[in-house]
């Protein structure tokens, strides 16, 4: 049962890192952008209405979602038919993240805990399964590690930054020394 649920996890990750990537290469190529064009409206920064314009107008196109919605607070929460969610939100122009739930109904609150929500990040140079990812090149080690002591990056255990990026690096996987029960 166990196995299951992190296959299952692991591949909805997959999925939505794959579907957001083909999102934003769409979005780019049909705006006639290269990656270092890609920035987010100053209108948009920590404004809901404005990012709900924004990604509707852009992104949102490319993505088969049930339903996108304001969800206040600078944020705005997609549904996707598979039973799954996220929430997004500016905080620069520089970058927007995803709060990715594998499970719709928990899809309340900005989280992050590698176990039913896991962070994302589209920046002008990719989108990516992690917070942040400017010029670094993170070990397996330090990502097991940082996922299982958020605590030395900043984080807690409801913010666990690299668990996302543990599980890509992993090919997609959620390998037996994962730090969180799924």
């Amino acid at each position: 049962m166990a196995n299951h649920r992190k296959e299952a996890t692991a591949s909805k990750l997959k999925k939505f890192f794959t579907t957001m990537t083909q999102a934003k290469n769409l979005w780019a190529q049909e705006a006639g952008m290269n990656q270092d064009d890609i920035y987010f409206p100053d209108e948009a920064i920590d404004n809901s209405d404005n990012t709900l314009t924004f990604f509707n107008d852009n992104l949102g196109k490319y993505l088969s979602l049930i339903k996108v919605e304001n969800f206040g607070n600078g944020y705005i929460r997609g549904f996707f038919s598979d039973g799954t969610c996220f929430l997004s939100r500016i905080p620069t122009n520089e970058i927007m993240f995803y709060f990715y739930f594998t499970d719709a109904s928990k899809c309340t609150q900005q989280l992050f805990d590698g176990k039913t929500s896991f962070i994302f990040a589209m920046q002008k140079t990719g989108f990516f399964a992690s917070f942040d990812h400017r010029d670094r090149n993170y070990t397996r080690d330090y990502l097991l590690n940082t996922c299982k002591n958020p605590e030395a990056v900043g984080g807690t255990p409801d913010k666990r930054h690299n668990c996302t990026e543990l599980i890509q690096i992993d090919g997609w996987q959620i390998k037996d020394d994962y730090p969180i029960r799924i």
